[in-house]
């Protein structure tokens, strides 16, 4: 029997993928393994969101081909779905899937058993989708509403890599969720490419939590990544009256300069992205927002980098994730003329990287001695057992068998603004 592996690079959609996946090879009856080092078969999940990423996947591979010298190689995902002729050429790569075909991996894996035939399907047309989960700890889930994007920032591959934006439908969503619950999860996190996009013919997002909160009481749900211009009135109302959706957002900004955006091909400015935080802070007082960041765009001068240090110094996220621009081939930012050094981006990126520090210091500063509910993770490491408060501060407190896994009411205590993290105090 084969004994298969898998590892993922990339995004929380990508991990929600490799464990559908992994359930289908279990269900059709191979053995799943952890130790990569003694598989017949790893399959990769890939990511292409930078060239880093691509580097990323080749020095891994080499690393694994060296360790593990017969092992036999797939790779799917992103980068597989843009480069499938060129990595089925890599040692040890015995086969390559793109988006559509990843889900079929069975299929693929049982004509390979058989023939030992090479194989490399990746469709243009990305048009299916099939809804997927990844646990973490057993109390959280990472759960896959919607993929794709309909949207053409002039640096993105997304909708070269995964398509049209599509979505699941409420019910397909509510009966796994019910499973869920039967199972004892205690929190979803909901993801998609472009979540905030969430259609299903007159459905939209903030359509579906309502349905999904009036017949599942799993207690606590999280939505992941939301573009600020998707962040509708209705939806910020309608998560200040229900306690079950935590208050922790990430919002794409990308750049704080206006010149920049129009560059990008961003659906806002400053001014609307500015005012929306805004809006939702004043509904959602103690909310954590994250903010991603590119640095080091086509034509961005030392001008407009500090505008965008000093637009996020004044707004104020609890935390950042900076990226230096990366050029994609086939994206219309490749064009765009001057070219930022390499060397400038890494400079920049550190400076924000070190704002990002400060902030989120200063938004743990806010919360000492406070209650908040938290979410207590199952394995303890070091003597303590670690969680998430509902709006995203990361907790410790020693060890007790009795709370692994628990959602409970905790005294914020001694700041370790280092990390950052809280020592805490159950409240029982």
């Amino acid at each position: 029997m084969l004994r298969i592996g898998f590892h993922t690079f990339g995004c929380k959609l990508n991990f929600t993928e490799t464990a559908q996946m992994m359930r289908q090879v279990q269900q059709a009856g191979w053995s799943l393994t952890q130790d990569l080092y003694q598989a017949d078969v790893v399959v990769v999940n890939t990511c292409t969101v930078t060239e880093e990423a691509n580097k990323k996947c080749h020095k891994w591979l080499r690393q694994l081909t060296r360790r593990n010298p017969k092992v036999k190689v797939v790779l799917t995902g992103c980068y597989a779905q843009t480069k499938a002729a060129s990595l089925l050429s890599l040692p040890n790569v015995i086969g390559v899937l793109g988006q559509k075909e990843k889900f079929q991996i069975t299929h693929f894996l049982n004509e390979w058993e058989r023939q030992k035939n090479f194989f490399t399907h990746c469709s243009e047309e990305l048009d299916t989708f099939l809804l997927s989960y990844s646990r973490e700890e057993r109390t959280r889930v990472f759960f896959k509403l919607q993929d794709g994007c309909d949207y053409r920032c002039s640096f993105c591959t997304i909708p070269l890599v995964r398509g049209r934006s599509r979505s699941a439908s409420p019910q397909e969503v509510l009966k796994q969720l019910q499973r869920l619950e039967e199972e004892g999860v205690k929190e979803v996190v909901f993801t998609g490419i472009n979540l905030g996009d969430y259609r299903y013919g007159d459905w939209r997002l903030v359509d579906l939590l309502q349905f999904i909160l009036e017949r599942v009481q799993i207690p606590r749900f999280r939505l992941s990544s939301i573009e600020v211009n998707l962040f509708s009135d209705s939806l910020i109302a309608f998560i200040a009256q229900h306690h079950r959706i935590m208050p922790h957002f990430h919002i794409p900004l990308q750049s704080g300069s206006d010149n920049i955006l129009k560059r990008m091909r961003r659906r806002y400015l400053t001014s609307f992205y500015k005012e929306r935080i805004k809006e939702i802070r004043s509904a959602i007082p103690d909310v954590c927002i994250g903010v991603d960041v590119i640095v080091g765009f086509p034509t961005e001068t030392q001008e407009d980098f500090e505008a965008t240090y000093c637009f996020l110094e004044d707004l104020a996220p609890a935390y950042l994730h900076v990226f230096p621009y990366s050029e994609r081939a086939n994206t219309p930012a490749i064009q765009l003329k001057p070219i930022v050094p390499w060397q400038e981006r890494k400079q920049r990126a550190q400076q924000l990287r070190k704002l990002s520090q400060q902030l989120r210091q200063n938004y743990y500063k806010r919360f000492q001695n406070q209650i908040r509910s938290a979410l207590i993770e199952q394995t303890p490491k070091g003597g303590f057992l670690y969680g998430y408060t509902d709006n995203y501060l990361r907790v410790r407190l020693p060890y007790h068998p009795q709370l692994k896994g628990a959602l409970i009411k905790v005294r914020l205590e001694q700041l370790h603004l280092s990390q950052p993290l809280f020592d805490v105090i159950p409240i029982l």
